[in-house]
């Protein structure tokens, strides 16, 4: 992954602080220190990756990366204001991030914005040799699919009239 980086033009800057073991979910470290939220230093980071949203949060980097089993790509992302991805199983590689669950361990971007994501994203994902779980499919170009907007994609699949499952009426009507 930091290979890709390079190639993009990235510029590593340094180490960050995580949550020992990558398991906790606030961004503590009693052994090197807390991670302080850049908007309220009272407030958590969220964690594990504490470091990586603090820091993109601080405008130190415009992006850094993440490891994420239970959240903790997204909870720095939702605890610090920016924008994390926890993309699809074997779309980044997991070479050389320590494994806690092959099944759900996922590397993602953490940056300011969508695009800087997209961007991002574009550059880490893709077949690597070193984890066969990865895809073998060509990686699209994230950030052109930013310039569309939203308007006519779907979240979801549309369910047939008689439902997979029970669904309250209310529900889906908003649905």
């Amino acid at each position: 992954m930091l290979e890709r980086l390079d190639a993009a033009g990235a510029v590593e800057l340094g180490f960050l602080n995580m949550a020992e073991f990558a398991a906790g979910p606030t961004g503590h470290n009693v052994h090197f220190g807390h991670c302080r939220n850049p908007w309220d230093q009272s407030r958590v980071t969220g964690g594990s990756a504490s470091g990586s949203g603090a820091s993109v949060a601080a405008r130190m980097v415009y992006g850094s990366l993440g490891s994420d089993t239970g959240g903790s790509i997204r909870l720095p992302a939702a605890a610090c204001g920016v924008v994390g991805m926890k993309a699809t199983y074997g779309l980044v590689s997991r070479h050389g991030a320590a494994a806690r669950s092959w099944s759900l361990d996922h590397v993602g971007p953490l940056t300011r914005t969508a695009r800087d994501n997209a961007r991002m994203l574009t550059a880490i994902a893709g077949h690597d040799i070193n984890d066969s779980t990865t895809s073998p499919r060509a990686v699209p170009d994230y950030e052109a699919g930013i310039d569309g907007g939203v308007r006519g994609l779907k979240i979801g699949p549309a369910l047939p009239k008689d439902g997979l499952a029970p669904l309250d009426a209310e529900v889906g009507a908003a649905v």
